[in-house]
C-alpha cells in the first residue's frame, strides 16, 4: 500500500473512518493482544464490534487445561 499511494492515481488517500459496527483498537505486535502502556510496540487494527481481543499484552490469558492448572503443570502466564 505504501508503494501504491506513491502512484498518481492513488495519491489522494484520506484517513480511514470506520463504518458503524467497526472499532479501531491498538494491538501489541508481539502478542496480538490489546496494547497498553506496558506494550509500546503496537499497531492499529479494525475489528467488528465485539470481536477485538479482550486481554491486554501485559496480562495474557492462561491457556493451560484444567488438569495443568490444578496440579501446577506447564508454564503459567507471566
Amino acid at each position: 500500500m505504501k508503494k501504491a499511494v506513491q502512484l498518481p492515481q492513488y495519491s489522494d488517500t484520506k484517513p480511514f473512518t470506520p463504518p458503524d459496527g467497526v472499532s479501531i483498537v491498538s494491538i501489541d505486535k508481539a502478542t496480538n493482544l490489546l496494547a497498553d502502556a506496558a506494550c509500546p510496540d503496537d499497531y492499529d487494527a479494525a475489528f467488528l464490534n465485539g470481536t477485538a481481543p479482550t486481554d491486554t499484552c501485559d496480562h495474557p490469558p492462561d491457556h493451560r487445561n484444567l488438569f495443568q492448572k490444578i496440579f501446577g503443570l506447564g508454564k503459567p502466564p507471566n
